[in-house]
């Protein structure tokens, strides 16, 4: 209910929208349509592996684990892109990975699975979080650049595919690890809206 309060008043304003989400809650053709009137709608997937998925989400609460399967969630993000194509709808979906010393083994994988998907980008950030040095960064370097072989002018079949500049150190938010920012600066470009409806400068617990 609150979500469909604040598309459709971002809509009557022309106020662009970004549908932040883990996409279990795309099982139904309800939420599906509800999600495709925001303009992007982004998908936080970083394991592409259904056991270490699992781990990933849920951690070692075993009453969590029957929510969704990584399966179950290819075939929600599978089954929204068609439905976008048969209503027509612009919005574009995504999928947001963040990459560590606990994945960056799964890049080959994550990049050719968000292409089987169809998603129109992935894009793919550090982990802005966790304790780094110059090591750290050479081996993901090493990593990005193993993976970037499978890449044809910046895209894995219909998937752009887009490395953050943070990354290779070349951007502000290489030197603000920890999550730190101006928020009076941050709301003039965006705010985040909790599923509560809290309006916020700031994503909680990501980098802007």
């Amino acid at each position: 209910k609150t979500l469909t309060w604040i598309l459709d008043e971002a809509s009557t304003r022309n106020m662009p929208t970004k549908l932040f989400t883990n996409g279990m809650l795309l099982n139904t053709d309800k939420n599906r349509m509800l999600a495709l009137k925001a303009n992007d709608i982004r998908i936080s997937l970083s394991m592409p592996c259904p056991k270490k998925f699992l781990e990933t989400c849920f951690g070692i609460v075993p009453s969590a684990k029957h929510i969704v399967t990584l399966n179950q969630l290819v075939t929600n993000l599978k089954t929204l892109i068609r439905e976008r194509k048969a209503s027509g709808s612009n919005t574009t979906v995504g999928m947001n990975m963040v990459v560590g010393e606990f994945n960056w083994d799964y890049l080959d994988e994550i990049l050719e699975l968000s292409a089987e998907i169809g998603m129109d980008y992935l894009d793919i950030k550090p982990d802005y979080f966790a304790k780094t040095d110059a090591h750290y960064f050479e081996i993901l370097s090493q990593k990005i650049a193993e993976a970037a072989e499978l890449l044809t002018e910046g895209q894995i079949g219909p998937t752009k595919v887009i490395f953050a500049d943070s990354i290779n150190r070349k951007s502000i938010f290489h030197h603000q690890f920890t999550g730190k920012c101006d928020a009076n600066l941050q709301s003039r470009h965006k705010v985040f809206i909790t599923p509560f409806g809290d309006c916020i400068p700031v994503h909680h617990w990501a980098f802007p």
